[in-house]
């Protein structure tokens, strides 16, 4: 038996099938096996001139993301400051943690909408694009250390 309990021939037959998953995967995805979402690779893709980034970075069983925040990126936002429904735009970045034991973020996708929101375990807003890199970086290294409690899901 292996520590997981399955017989050497069933661990076997899964490493083949999560072989053959992973290629069909990569073989599906734009990015191909270098995609940090399908696959356990680290990602710093950054515009400057158009202030975009998307920095992914796996920490054992969690990964850190910074990326656009839903609230505060689109034409959306910019029409509820208009009429007035709200004082000012949301912070435009956000950095956030995620529970994915051995998989990557794009097995969230596959889960319910309890088991998502149940996996975030941290997040930060923030407005400066000048501080971005170095807000993921400390949240990778916080994380690494033991500074950020991950122990349960983010309330709210």
């Amino acid at each position: 038996m292996t520590d997981d309990g399955m017989n050497p021939a069933e661990a076997a037959a899964e490493a083949i099938l999560k072989g053959e998953f992973d290629k069909a995967q990569a073989e599906s995805c734009p990015q191909g096996a270098d995609c940090a979402v399908h696959f356990r690779n680290n990602e710093e893709y950054v515009e400057e001139e158009y202030e975009y980034a998307r920095m992914i970075d796996y920490v054992g069983d969690f990964v850190v993301i910074t990326d656009d925040s839903p609230e505060g990126n689109g034409g959306l936002a910019v029409l509820r400051v208009a009429l007035g429904l709200i004082d000012k735009m949301p912070p435009r970045w956000e950095t956030c943690v995620y529970y994915v034991g051995e998989g990557v973020i794009g097995d969230l996708s596959r889960k319910g909408e309890q088991e998502r929101r149940d996996a975030l375990r941290y997040r930060w807003l923030h407005d400066e694009w000048s501080e971005l890199k170095t807000v993921h970086q400390s949240t990778v290294t916080a994380l690494a250390s033991g500074l950020i409690d991950v122990s349960k899901p983010v309330e709210g």
